[in-house]
């Protein structure tokens, strides 16, 4: 009854939204919303999309009534959508596209097996397909400390994303995806999700201690920060600034704390076809099920990527909850199954918490002994020692390998977020799941939120054994991953697009940091605001600016970001180069007759720059620029660095 409800409730709705005027999806958008930008919205998309019938109600209970009522609906309202109709599109940071970049890197993070490249990444019969194929190709990879490197692998495949282009804060996302590969192999692994745009995707030194926070309060947020491999600690917090930073010089607002949040709408896995104990190929044509001798079927992880961690032996989880045909849901999480019933539209789909034995799941052994329920040890604590994965799986089928399938996400700021699947809601969240706990120690986590920072859309196909066993061996390449569409969907009454919105402002906080954010001419682009307050630099990876005037030569520089800064803060200094083959060698120049030199594989490593001053985009062309501002203000500095940058400043005070 209550599935029936609600059809009929969006069925009124979607009525009413076909006999509204026939104006086009942007001039809808201007009606409602006469400052939204207009431009993110594809002409392609047909006038019957332009809104979307959504239930608004703030929690589960309201939009699965009990009583017989109908749920709350409303129209949201069309704001960007891609159709790709246009073949042979390039994404390349070059092309300049509006909505979207494609990267060449490599993905540390997650140990990749391929590296992906621009090229792999176009348009094709009314879809964006990003293509997996051999061949050694290279992709640059960025440490968290701010050196590039080349790295080459023997498969090649794509990533693009809308960062610092398109974002959104709250609001309905959909695609429809086509999968690669079959329902049988395992190894491939494409992804839809989003990110807060503080952080770049890839991009180490801007994702550190940013990714994937969403926390506000003050203290509670060391939990596991001890640990091999952790987090680090959160950078903007809600506390009081540590002396010598001043947030507001990046536009920031004091006692908010910022991070770079992830969810994660897609996460396509094949269960490993290759057994993980011997080695060995699991044999062809196994009956599907999970039992033993079957074949599991395929299934999408759901996940809401969150830090900080939960003090341990604490949880979301319900460790008490041990015969729930779903997994031991907590507080605050829904795993709806009226549409996978029999003759419903997601009909055999099955819906679990997600298998995971993270890191943290051992403390919670007492506890679940003392309920009895062990069993869970895999289910109750999913994530590692970086982020809390509040996460559900559900099975997916052959179609999903031969057809196209919705997958969408409806995301409140500080409410909810709930995941759909061909138009039916399959999981949700709110904020009680993200609630503060404290563990037998004493120690609280405050709440952790539903994320309020604006987030862009990425899309990639990767291939790790960190998330499934690759069976390299029987994949089939080329393999293509392909997405119809994407479209993006508000409530007409909080319309709120862009990267740096009022309430949680980025574009100051990038400009400034321009020199981890963009690592390549081509990638300033990206960023078009300057630094307003601060002098900063423009890095680039494998030059070296030659000749000029060297003002000095520092060694044992441990990060091209330390160069750039002695630099920066110089008023006689307009170039620099950290070269880490000779003694991580920083050389300090003057503006004015330099070479813009490409080097060798060899000298790959190498990273130089150009000043830029205050208010500036152009590069520092004579002394005199805006170097007053102490070198303690500058933001991501680490231990050492700012008695270094005193020394070097004395020393070339004494040169000069």
């Amino acid at each position: 009854m209550r599935a029936r409800t609600l059809l009929w409730g969006l069925a009124l709705a979607a009525l009413a939204a076909r006999c509204a005027d026939a104006a086009s999806c942007a001039e809808q958008l201007q009606a409602v919303a006469p400052d939204a930008n207009t431009d993110f919205i594809d002409p392609a998309t047909a006038d019957g999309d332009c809104l979307l019938p959504l239930c608004e109600g703030n929690s589960y209970a309201d939009c699965h009534p009990t009583n017989g009522s109908d749920p709350p609906v409303r129209n949201y309202q069309l704001v960007f959508s891609d159709e790709f109709e246009d073949d042979g599109r390039s994404l390349a940071v070059e092309a300049g596209d509006k909505r979207w970049t494609a990267e060449r890197m490599w993905y540390a993070g997650t140990e990749d097996m391929e590296v992906y490249v621009p090229e792999q990444v176009t348009t094709s019969g009314g879809a964006a397909v990003i293509t997996m194929e051999q061949g050694q190709d290279w992709g640059a990879v960025q440490r968290d400390n701010g050196t590039v490197w080349n790295v080459t692998k023997d498969y090649k495949s794509g990533f693009f994303s809308s960062w610092n282009k398109f974002c959104f804060t709250g609001g309905y996302v959909e695609a429809a995806l086509w999968f690669p590969g079959d329902d049988y192999i395992s190894g491939f692994w494409p992804a839809f999700w989003l990110m807060g745009n503080l952080g770049r995707p890839g991009y180490l030194a801007t994702t550190g201690g940013f990714w994937p926070y969403s926390y506000s309060s003050c203290g509670g947020g060391d939990s596991g920060l001890d640990q091999p491999g952790a987090n680090k600690p959160q950078f903007i917090t809600a506390c009081p600034d540590p002396a010598g930073f001043d947030r507001t010089l990046y536009g920031l607002q004091p006692g908010v704390g910022r991070g770079a949040p992830e969810i994660d709408m897609v996460e396509m896995k094949v269960p490993p076809s290759i057994d993980e104990q011997t080695g060995e190929p699991i044999a062809l044509g196994l009956p599907r099920g999970g039992g033993p001798g079957q074949r599991p079927w395929p299934f999408n992880s759901m996940t809401l990527q969150t830090a900080p961690l939960l003090p341990n032996a604490t949880t979301w989880m319900d460790p008490s909850n041990g015969d729930t045909p779903q997994g031991p849901l907590g507080e605050g999480m829904y795993l709806p199954q009226d549409a996978m019933q029999p003759g419903g539209v997601l009909q055999g789909m099955w819906t679990h918490s997600t298998y995971w034995r993270g890191d943290f799941a051992d403390g919670m052994i007492p506890v679940l002994k003392q309920y009895g329920n062990l069993d869970l040890l895999d289910n109750i604590r999913p994530g590692n020692v970086v982020q809390d994965s509040v996460s559900v799986m559900a099975t997916l089928n052959t179609s999903h390998f031969t057809s196209y399938h919705k997958f969408g996400l409806d995301w409140k700021p500080q409410q909810y977020v709930r995941w759909y699947i061909d138009g039916q809601l399959v999981y949700e969240i709110d904020a009680v799941a993200l609630r503060e706990q404290t563990n037998s120690t004493g120690y609280t986590t405050f709440e952790r939120l539903i994320p309020v920072e604006a987030m862009f859309i990425i899309f990639n196909f990767a291939m790790s054994d960190s998330f499934t066993k690759v069976d390299i061996d029987r994949l089939q390449f080329p393999a293509q991953y392909k997405i119809d569409y994407v479209r993006v969907y508000q409530d007409p009454e909080a319309i709120n697009l862009g990267c740096s919105p009022p309430d949680y402002p980025t574009a100051q906080w990038i400009a400034c940091n321009r020199d981890v954010y963009a690592n390549t001419e081509a990638d300033q682009a990206l960023i078009p605001d300057a630094c307003e307050k601060l002098p900063t630099c423009k890095s680039e990876w494998g030059y070296e600016y030659q000749g000029g005037v060297q003002l000095q030569s520092l060694t044992n520089v441990t990060s091209p970001f330390d160069c750039c800064q002695a630099c920066a803060q110089n008023d006689a200094c307009g170039a620099w180069v950290w070269n880490p083959y000779y003694n991580l060698a920083c050389v300090l120049k003057a503006p004015g007759g330099l070479i813009r030199a490409k080097m060798g594989p060899q000298y790959e490593g190498i990273v130089s720059g150009s000043v830029l001053d205050a208010g500036s985009l152009e590069p520092r062309t004579s002394s005199g620029g805006g170097g007053g501002t102490s070198g303690a203000l500058l933001g991501r500095s680490t231990g050492g660095v700012l008695g270094w940058l005193a020394l070097a400043a004395a020393a070339l005070a004494a040169l000069l």
